[in-house]
């Protein structure tokens, strides 16, 4: 079907005045060729837009619903991470329970067991004093150089104890503060010696012999100091000739004891200090006599 105008349309001018090209129509409706009017094509369009738009927001909204199911998702898988939260809590209870067993250490210490260590400490300490004793014994020895005697000699020198009998130095003079002591032929005497001086050693010496015996026993006290350098050996050395008891230097204000025979033969013994210039050569100085009955 062809759809036309009423004619030729003329303005006052006389001019022909008609559309561009050869459609023959409007722009408002389907022109020569028979189409659609354009309006309506502006308002497909429009509607389509318009239609596009709904789904495009239904679509959002729909994807906004999916992303808001999310969150939901997330606390239930929450709650059942920490519903398995407990579950390393269960290895503290574990833990805990355990305690009570570390708790029975103290069986497996079984510190009774421990308490035999004082018969061990015990007889660590009686070893540890044997051994310091013997240690001071061993210094003490060492103290004493060799040559020096630290116990009573002579051939009347005897053990066990007997008729006591005392004599001491006089003071700070250098004398006996007895000059004569008196026994019994072949009995024992017990014999204490004081050094009553502050500041000089003496000793007791019993010499069988004349005054030429007696000093040349206190000659070889003397000698015996020089070699050994030491005042502690102004004794004669054993096997002097002449001496029947001999006792060490005793240091001042100390005790000597020594215990002896007496002589069986009847007479007058001489006991002198052998402590150099202490005895004078004839008889004079720290000199006594022993009286045997």
């Amino acid at each position: 079907m062809s759809w036309r105008g009423s004619g030729n349309f003329r303005g006052s001018g006389g001019s022909d005045w008609r559309g561009k090209g050869n459609s023959g129509g409007s722009a408002l409706n389907g022109g020569s060729a028979g189409g659609p009017p354009l309006i309506y094509l502006i308002a497909g369009a429009i509607g389509v837009g318009i239609l596009a738009l709904i789904i495009v927001i239904a679509v959002g909204m729909s994807s906004g619903g999916n992303t808001a199911a999310a969150p939901t998702a997330v606390p239930t898988t929450a709650p059942a991470d920490a519903t398995a939260a407990p579950a390393p809590t269960g290895e503290p209870v574990a833990a805990a329970t355990e305690v009570p067993a570390a708790t029975q250490a103290p069986a497996a210490t079984q510190a009774p067991a421990a308490t035999t260590a004082p018969t061990a400490t015990a007889a660590t300490t009686a070893t540890a004093a044997t051994t310091a004793t013997a240690a001071t014994t061993a210094t003490t020895a060492a103290a004493v150089p060799a040559g020096i005697p630290t116990e009573p000699y002579g051939p009347a020198v005897t053990t066990g104890s007997g008729t006591a009998l005392e004599i001491g130095s006089d003071g700070e003079l250098l004398l006996f503060d007895k000059t004569t002591l008196e026994v019994n032929g072949g009995d024992t005497y017990t014999l204490t010696f004081t050094n009553n001086s502050t500041a000089v050693q003496h000793n007791w010496v019993l010499v069988e012999g004349d005054a030429t015996v007696v000093d040349n026993v206190a000659k070889a006290a003397i000698a015996n100091q020089l070699k050994l350098r030491n005042p502690l050996g102004s004794v004669p050395p054993e096997g002097t000739a002449g001496v029947l008891a001999a006792m060490p230097i005793i240091n001042p204000g100390e005790v000597g004891e020594i215990t002896f025979e007496a002589p069986t033969k009847p007479g007058t013994y001489y006991f002198i200090c052998t402590f150099p210039a202490h005895y004078i050569n004839g008889l004079q100085g720290m000199v006594g006599e022993l009286v045997v009955k």
